[in-house]
């Protein structure tokens, strides 16, 4: 399984259901992404296993945000807040390698948490 890191504060909102979209810039391990792929999403205090619903290409931030609902990447983000914190995240000639929407689900994904748990404590 593809795992990839992402804030801990954004982890959290995925994990509550109030996050449903993740923008990464296409970097090649980012382009092979497939619908139906579960990922782990890992912070430094936490990971969730999400599955990949659908994925959306765009040519740059602001063509994904003309399209994108800003509340589904950061719930509490107008699209200009959020178009300065990508920005800030991802220097300028990364987003020109294209912007990916990974829209993801974790419902029904409560047994692979329960598995990695029980499986972790075994000696």
């Amino acid at each position: 399984m593809r795992s990839t890191r992402i804030k801990d504060q954004f982890l959290k909102k995925i994990e509550s259901g109030r996050k449903d979209l993740e923008i990464r810039v296409a970097y090649p391990s980012m382009r092979n992404i497939r619908v139906g792929e579960l990922i782990e999403f890992h912070s430094r205090a936490r990971s969730t296993v999400v599955k990949i619903a659908d994925i959306r290409r765009y040519s740059t931030f602001e063509a994904m945000l003309k399209k994108e609902d800003a509340c589904r990447i950061v719930p509490e983000y107008s699209d200009d807040t959020l178009l300065g914190l990508l920005r800030n995240i991802y220097p300028k000639d990364k987003e020109k390698l294209g912007v990916i929407a990974l829209q993801i689900n974790i419902k029904n994904l409560w047994f692979i948490r329960l598995k990695r748990t029980w499986s972790d404590e075994e000696p």
